[in-house]
């Protein structure tokens, strides 16, 4: 009985509830994925080895992109991160703000420098300024967990 005369009460303290557990698990979501990106050791856009594996780091890169403060997130990865998140960073930010890219571009094509970087079974050494030169496809990829 008591429980239907505090029917709106106790269904707006579910929904409070259920509100902060979305909330907590996005937030946990999106730093897990800043973390993967900021200390990745090589980048790629795709499927790498003999097996063709997703590396973690590109569903990590697309929930990010997605992310309604992805712009803020990746500045910070590309200050803060490796030099691998940095090649991510940029990435994004190119379809983020083009502006900021610009003054990028020039302080890459001054410092030059480089990523390790897989594509399918090939290792290579990637000059981070050459990201501005390429488009990657990867965000179109449908990458399901």
């Amino acid at each position: 009985m008591i429980f239907l005369k505090n029917k709106k009460k106790v269904l707006l303290i579910i929904s409070i509830i259920l509100f902060i557990c979305v909330i907590v698990t996005y937030g946990i979501t999106t730093f897990r994925d800043y973390m993967v990106l900021k200390n990745s050791d090589f980048f790629t856009d795709g499927p790498i080895g003999f097996t063709a594996q997703i590396p973690p780091t590109v569903p990590a890169y697309k929930r990010l992109k997605a992310n309604p403060f992805a712009e803020y997130i990746f500045k910070q990865l590309e200050k803060n991160g490796t030099n691998s998140a940095k090649a991510y960073a940029i990435i994004a930010l190119k379809d983020l703000n083009p502006k900021y890219v610009k003054e990028l571009q020039e302080k890459y094509n001054i410092n030059r420098e480089t990523t390790r970087a897989q594509g399918g079974c090939i290792i290579y050494t990637l000059d981070l300024y050459e990201i501005f030169e390429i488009d990657y496809f990867f965000i179109q990829w449908d990458i399901s967990e």
